[in-house]
């Protein structure tokens, strides 16, 4: 017997369902299978039905046996039903009971070992064969009823597809199955019997093929990996190959008992002896204790995930759509990015958790906090258990664990008492699945107690969880205890995992929603968690905080409200603390951070902070209380003795709001601007129409020592004479990718290769110290952002001239960096690197000419600081909010001789991409020349949206028409046929280029990529 089976059945994990050819071997009548049954109603129909038709549906159904044709034979039953239907509902009640009901019983002994077993029986039979006084028939339409069958607590034998005695449940005809398959109540309860539940069918052959099971296993393979809850199709010996092949693509294993008919009573009697020692209901069905124990450690995963909060009907769903499995790595994080940025062929990759979970006998979690480690090992526990098929989970704490000689053995046995799976302490334990959270090597006698326990328990799977910097001595214990084990790290998640659990909670809008994560854990520094995505994707989806033009602040402070309880409806403020009492108390705390200018304080001297504050609003709360739940709510933490933000931008935050009404408070951070820098960009988010501040920052770019010099960005480029080819749009599409469009070669996750580190509160170099390019940077990035979030000052021509001269002095910054020796420093670095990376991999030869060194780094000058100044406008200026001003401005940048305005203007017009931009850029762009910024950077950009289809439809053309214009000012045209000529080739590569990339997302689409 399969050592699966064996298992389920021992645990109680098992579902009997019984097809036709139980019927037949019971009743050795023909009218019990299948093709009797149809061929009896056919008989019925003689003389009652046009003969001619139903000679036609017994040639149908003929062809259709023959052939293996379920459908053809599914439409022969459907006219049948038609027919009696037709003739008249008593004529379907006659032929159900007088062929049906009357089944003859010839041979027992199947049908005496099948209720025997103390399992679960359903059925597709209309006949009651299997029912006795003890066992009865249930249809799919008493809800309830059927509910208690596959519950344990009934012994009545449930009719999935109707039975004789109640003639409207019968399910036959293709509009009978229609019926069963909207029935949302029988669904639900199939569905979950097959998803939690191990199988047995026996007595099956094209039954499997039919609507309703075809459907469910569908599903099943659908929702679950392979090795879930495993399915079983009893056979016999010779049947076993043939039935290997086609179930090879589904969860459904089949199982020989013998070479004959014969051997099958005597197969199922050893399978119900499988359970003698498990425990029974009232109903003397086995407890299925396994199967208890995963629904309940499942449900508490669902209680417990971010993401189902933002579902509908979350109670509804399964794990599967919920929880996703962990990232594991074989290393910690740290040394795994340091893995994938070298520019070694041996890099580490993720593990497989599925494999971990379904191979491994012990394994060791390693994670730090908050890095979603308990979750990660309820889901392996939870996976191991159901592909075992009747292994319960067993989930504690090791500061659970207490004195005595077995502490450990000693816990799990009164867990396992308090289930119900055992009745003493020292009674054998049911297989399980053991985690053990929290272990800590540290604790004298504890520790290796518990290791001791664990290895002597029976557990068939174990689980430790421990602290990151603690794993070298677990493993240490384990292998001094001759404990094989496998060590896993839980990960970081990254672009491709963020989309993931995106599409759990937004699935027709996933990739926005995605991508707006993404932004916001990179600029506030979150930490890469399920945790902080799962809130983030609910703060964005549930607050429809989408746009690109939604201030991050606003999203990082949902996110922190949801940490503190927004929307809790225990909390009430007149009773106790809600999420606006702990955030005034934080407020408070940040400001003594500032003033103190520092990250951290010792324990002592926050519970001080709090009592103070509790006294000015005179609260009875305990401090020491209140900065715990803060510690456990994640927005405070300690560290290395002191209590600290539990991120940087937590600090920033808090500090903003207080600033919101202590003037005292803003006027300390507005004398040291840059260096209170992002406390102000959330302050001007947070209060939006603070003029004061957007015009006494600006006065920070009227200095005379940034460069005045135009750069190399906006020199003339000599105009090439006759184009023998049109230019190519491929390089850089690749640059930016990675690799080709449909190449084998994944694009990079720059958010995988992040490191997942804070940083400091503020900032560590003094803004004099800088050099004069970062100098500019900082300023133009304050700026822009207080000017961006302070959208509601009424004051337009304000916002008209501060906007112009941000717009200006982001131009003005390309030509500061290119002028900066320091910078310059970093480019002919990076230029080496970029010369020894093309020497290593052959597409380059150790020897470089001068001249050709010194135009790669003049590139590379004007490039980067093309990049940074784009990115800097697309980043923190951008916004439809300064649309009416921005007009304004290009009006100005039009007049103007100097270039700086008119490119920052076109950059700043390119990222709104407010309708009519095209035209406002070729308005814009209009008389300016060949200009390298605009022919080898912004023309790049162009290029980009229109071949990845991003411009709307109105656009398209004119984007187009604005490309080849701006090509066209590259060349010296010998006639007018010659610029056609070349004018034509260009669109006709473009064109081309924008339907490959449209076919290739179409193919990704498809592959679910």
């Amino acid at each position: 017997m399969d050592q699966r089976l064996k298992n389920a059945a021992k645990s109680g994990n098992v579902v009997i369902v019984a097809g036709t050819g139980v019927s037949a071997a019971i009743s050795r009548s023909k009218t019990a299978t299948w093709r009797g049954l149809l061929e009896s109603g056919l008989d019925r129909l003689e003389g009652l039905s046009t003969p001619g038709l139903i000679a036609n549906l017994r040639a149908n159904m003929e062809f259709g046996f023959d052939e293996g044709d379920l459908p053809t034979v599914l439409q022969a039953a459907d006219r049948m039903r038609t027919e009696f239907d037709g003739v008249g509902a008593a004529a379907l009640s006659k032929w159900l009971a007088e062929d049906i009901g009357r089944l003859p019983t010839s041979d027992p002994a199947l049908g005496e070992t099948l209720r025997s077993l103390p399992f679960p029986i359903l059925t597709t039979n209309y006949d009651t064969l299997l029912a006795t006084d003890d066992r009865r028939p249930v249809t799919w339409q008493d809800t309830e009823a059927m509910q208690a069958i596959m519950a344990g607590t009934s012994r009545d034998i449930g009719h999935l597809h109707g039975v004789w005695l109640v003639p409207e449940s019968i399910i036959l005809s293709a509009s009978d199955y229609e019926r069963l398959l909207t029935a949302e109540a029988a669904q639900m309860l199939q569905r979950s019997v097959s998803f939690l539940k191990s199988i047995v069918y026996v007595g099956y052959g094209a039954g499997l093929q039919d609507p309703n099971f075809s459907r469910l296993i569908a599903l099943h393979s659908e929702h679950f990996g392979a090795g879930k809850v495993t399915h079983f199709r009893l056979c016999r010996t010779g049947e076993l190959a043939d039935l290997t092949r086609i179930h090879a693509g589904d969860h459904i294993v089949p199982v020989a008992y013998g070479d004959d008919y014969d051997d099958l009573p005597s197969f199922l009697k050893e399978l119900g002896s499988q359970s003698v020692t498990a425990p029974i209901t009232s109903a003397g069905i086995v407890r299925d204790f396994a199967g208890a124990a995963c629904v309940e450690l499942s449900e508490q995963m669902i209680g417990e995930s971010i993401l189902a909060e933002s579902l509908d009907a979350a109670e509804k769903r399964s794990l599967a759509d919920v929880v996703l499995p962990p990232v594991l790595l074989p290393v910690p994080h740290a040394d795994f990015i340091r893995s994938r940025r070298s520019n070694s062929e041996a890099k580490v990759e993720r593990c497989d958790p599925f494999a971990d979970a379904h191979t491994a006998d012990t394994i060791v979690l390693v994670g730090d906090e908050g890095s979603g480690l308990s979750t990660a090992a309820n889901w392996m526990a939870y996976e191991a258990a159901t592909h075992l098929g009747g292994a319960a989970p067993i989930t504690v704490s090791f500061r659970q664990v207490g004195a005595g000689s077995h502490p450990l053995k000693r816990l799990v046995a009164t867990s396992a008492r308090a289930h119900g799976w055992i009745d003493k302490l020292d009674d054998p334990m049911p297989p399980h699945v053991l985690v053990v959270h929290d272990y800590s090597p540290y604790v004298n006698k504890l520790s290796e107690r518990t290791i001791v326990d664990l290895t002597e328990s029976t557990a068939v799977v174990r689980i430790i969880t421990c602290a990151l910097g603690a794993e070298d001595d677990v493993v240490d214990r384990l292998r001094t205890a001759n404990v094989a084990h496998t060590l896993r790290y839980v990960g970081r998640l990254g672009s491709r995992d963020v989309e993931a659990y995106a599409k759990v909670a937004a699935p027709t809008n996933y990739r926005a929603v995605a991508g707006r994560v993404i932004d916001v854990l990179r600029q506030e520094n979150l930490p890469r968690t399920p945790l902080t995505v799962g809130l983030l994707i609910s703060v964005i989806v549930r607050g429809t905080i989408l746009t690109a033009n939604a201030s991050q602040t606003t999203v990082l402070d949902d996110y922190v409200g949801a940490l503190l309880g927004r929307g809790d409806p225990h909390d009430d403020a007149r009773l106790g603390m809600d999420q606006s009492s702990r955030e005034a108390l934080l407020s408070m705390f940040a400001k003594h951070f500032v003033l103190q200018n520092t990250g951290g304080v010792s324990d002592a001297e926050a519970t001080r902070v709090f009592e103070e504050a509790l006294e000015r609003l005179s609260w009875t709360e305990s401090a020491s209380e209140l900065i715990q739940s803060l510690v456990e709510r994640r927005v405070l933490r300690r560290k290395e003795g002191k209590v600290v933000f539990a991120r940087s931008s937590f600090l920033h935050l808090f500090a903003a709001k207080r600033a919101m009404q202590d003037a005292g408070f803003r006027a300390h951070l507005l004398d040291n601007p840059l260096y209170y820098s992002a406390i102000l960009s959330d302050y001007a988010a947070l209060n939006r129409h603070d003029i004061d501040l957007v015009t006494r920052l600006d006065t920070l770019l009227v200095q005379d020592e940034w460069s005045t010099d135009a750069g190399g960005v906006f020199k003339e480029i000599e105009q090439r004479l006759q184009p023998t080819e049109a230019p190519t749009t491929e390089s850089r599409e690749e640059q930016e990718e990675g690799t080709e469009p449909g190449g084998e070669v994944a694009p990079v996750d720059l958010l995988e290769l992040t490191e997942d580190i804070d940083s400091t509160p503020f900032p560590t170099t003094q803004h004099e110290e800088l050099p004069l390019g970062l100098r500019l940077m900082r300023v133009l990035e304050l700026v822009s952002a207080v000017l961006r979030d302070s959208d509601q000052i009424e004051d337009g021509n304000t916002k008209r001239q501060v906007l112009g001269n941000v717009l200006r002095h982001w131009g003005q910054l390309m030509s500061t960096l290119e002028h900066d020796p320091e910078f310059m420093s970093f480019v002919r670095e990076v230029g080496a690197r970029v010369h020894r990376l093309e020497v290593e991999e052959g597409v380059a030869s150790e020897e470089k000419d001068k001249s050709e060194e010194a135009d790669s780094i003049q590139e590379f000058a004007r490039l980067f600081p093309a990049a940074i100044a784009f990115g800097g406008v697309n980043e923190t200026l951008a916004s439809r909010r300064l649309l009416v001003p921005l007009a304004e401005v290009v009006k100005e940048a039009k007049a103007e001789e100097r270039l700086e305005l008119t490119v920052a203007s076109a950059f700043m017009v390119f990222a709104v991409k407010e309708p009519g931009w095209v035209g406002q850029l070729k308005d814009l762009l209009a008389d300016r020349g060949n200009v390298w910024v605009i022919r080898e950077f912004l023309l790049a950009l162009m290029i980009a949206e229109y071949v990845r289809g991003r411009v709307s439809s109105s656009e398209t053309r004119s984007l187009r028409d604005l490309i080849l214009d701006i090509v066209a000012r590259s060349y010296k045209y010998r006639s007018n046929s010659e610029r056609t000529h070349h004018r034509d080739r260009v669109a006709a590569e473009l064109d081309s280029e924008r339907r490959r990339w449209r076919d290739e997302s179409e193919d990704d689409d498809d592959l679910g990529i």
